[in-house]
């Protein structure tokens, strides 16, 4: 795949050379920051694919000039840059980049300016990887939901290049949130999605790689979560009355159309169901909201609780009208 990713980049690349001036790497890195930035500063890991943020961008007092030289492919240019920044758009394929590049860049400065870039900090979750072929530099960003690497390389038409390559981008990946009020969510769709969140969390802990068909399968679809961060993976219903988010070591279903007490009998009803007799009800637990933990004699590390979404930041279960169900490992 990245064979074929470096090579579709590098045919890109080809179109139409730009004359610029040779950037030291510090100067790269900096300027790879277009790359990441959106509405609310710059994108974390899991959002660093939505490429149109980047786009809404510009032009601006930095960035003046933006040519698409190809169907969704964009060149950044300033009359005072030394910097030509591509940004390609989601494909047919799912393969986007954005990626920085000048004529007369050294030998070996792309590598260098990926090195900076992740000294500097701009975005958590970079792991340097081995290089591919075709690669001199190649940093992955492990927990996003689709193929995403920082890579350096060389290229006939402008030498070094260096940026982000992506690959299985999902179709409409946007910033979501949990809907309120809507007064088309009926209580008996809420409920259903409610209880397939839950099936699909209390299964994500014996049968990790079935998450994403499980709940494409039950109607939910990949979005971010607005406030969210990395490793989190948020999935919403199409009308955005239920959200899955799934992460290391815990899963989380959370609605705003139902009861803490409607949601704790959904909750019994799946653990009954897909976990027969391996979890006691705990009717005031340690922040005094309901919670299901594992059966006496059972070395099973993992604890369901129940609240309200609108305490602010403080868990409580008082009849609001709304209900988030954690599932999380315990010590």
């Amino acid at each position: 795949m990245m064979r074929a990713l470096a090579l579709s980049l590098a045919a890109s690349l080809a179109v139409a050379p730009v004359q610029a001036q040779t950037p030291a790497p510090v100067s790269v890195a900096n300027d790879l920051r277009a790359c990441i930035v959106g509405e609310g500063g710059f994108r974390d890991a899991q959002r660093i694919g939505q490429l149109d943020a980047s786009m809404a961008r510009v032009p601006n007092k930095r960035w003046t000039n933006v040519v698409e030289i190809a169907p969704g492919v964009h060149r950044i240019t300033d009359r005072t840059s030394d910097i030509t920044i591509e940004i390609k758009l989601r494909d047919a394929t799912g393969a986007a980049h954005c990626v920085a590049f000048g004529p007369k860049l050294r030998p070996g400065d792309g590598a260098r300016a990926a090195d900076k870039f992740v000294e500097l900090g701009f975005l958590t979750g970079l792991v340097q990887s081995p290089p591919r072929a075709g690669t001199q530099r190649r940093y992955v960003i492990a927990n996003a939901p689709y193929t995403a690497e920082l890579i350096a390389m060389q290229t006939a038409a402008q030498g070094d290049v260096v940026g982000f390559v992506f690959a299985d981008l999902p179709e409409g990946l946007t910033t979501r949130a949990l809907s309120r009020g809507d007064a088309a969510v009926l209580a008996p769709a809420a409920q259903l999605a409610l209880g397939n969140g839950i099936n699909i969390c209390l299964r994500q802990f014996f049968q990790t790689d079935s998450v994403p068909r499980s709940l494409a399968a039950a109607g939910f679809e990949l979005g971010f979560e607005t406030g969210g961060s990395a490793p989190r993976r948020t999935y919403f219903t199409a009308d955005n009355a239920v959200s899955v988010s799934v992460g290391p070591g815990s899963c989380r279903v959370e609605t705003t159309y139902l009861s803490v007490e409607s949601a704790r009998q959904i909750t019994a009803q799946a653990l009954e169901r897909n976990a027969p007799g391996m979890f006691r009800f705990s009717g005031s637990s340690y922040d005094g909201c309901p919670a299901f933990f594992a059966g006496p004699g059972l070395n099973l590390p993992l604890a369901v609780s129940i609240s309200n979404l609108s305490s602010g930041g403080r868990t409580t279960c008082v009849p609001d009208g709304t209900s988030r169900i954690r599932f999380e490992v315990v010590g």
